[in-house]
């Protein structure tokens, strides 16, 4: 379930739905296995939750054992990684591993890895925006109102969405949208 905890062998250490904490001296690993052979893009973000009392943790990710990216996050600045078109066989593993850099205390970090995996030789493509709803919208003078903004699928890294207004002396929007990795 969402609020599910998968405590490891060490104090502290743990996987919870987007996030974990390392332990002492072993690291905190998700691991994903490969189902189909393809091509794959791999990404996300992570964020160390405090830096208090701590000295960072590192996030590895590893293809079949192999360094593919190395995050050191030593502030709570969120961190983005991303590779494209890395070639995978089914039974392939990709890990997310979290250490310690030193102090085990408050190293609770977030992690949110997106896979994106095409099986037709293609390399997996960056998502588009699919809908935007309500289609427009009525307001008083003076008032506010929302809109959704969907992607086509979730994106592997952060996807930023340039927005503008037809008539900004009627109504005014941010200059772009962020859309997490592995949102829709």
């Amino acid at each position: 379930s969402a609020d599910s905890l998968w405590n490891g062998s060490q104090t502290y250490m743990g996987i919870w739905s987007g996030g974990a904490h390392p332990g002492s001296s072993i690291g905190a690993r998700l691991r994903w296995t490969v189902p189909e052979t393809g091509i794959m893009n791999i990404g996300g973000t992570s964020q160390l939750y405090s830096t208090s009392g701590n000295t960072g943790v590192t996030v590895t990710t590893k293809h079949n054992g192999v360094t593919i990216d190395t995050m050191n996050l030593t502030t709570t600045a969120v961190s983005t990684f991303a590779e494209t078109g890395v070639a995978v066989t089914a039974g392939d593993t990709v890990d997310f591993i979290l250490t310690t850099n030193g102090a085990i205390t408050n190293n609770s970090t977030s992690l949110a890895p997106s896979i994106q995996l095409t099986t037709d030789g293609t390399t997996p493509t960056d998502p588009i925006v699919s809908s935007v709803s309500p289609t427009s919208l009525s307001l008083s003078v003076g008032g506010a109102g929302s809109f959704t903004v969907s992607l086509s699928s979730a994106p592997s890294a952060s996807a930023v969405v340039a927005l503008s207004s037809s008539d900004v002396t009627k109504a005014t929007v941010p200059a772009t949208l962020t859309i997490p990795a592995g949102q829709i």
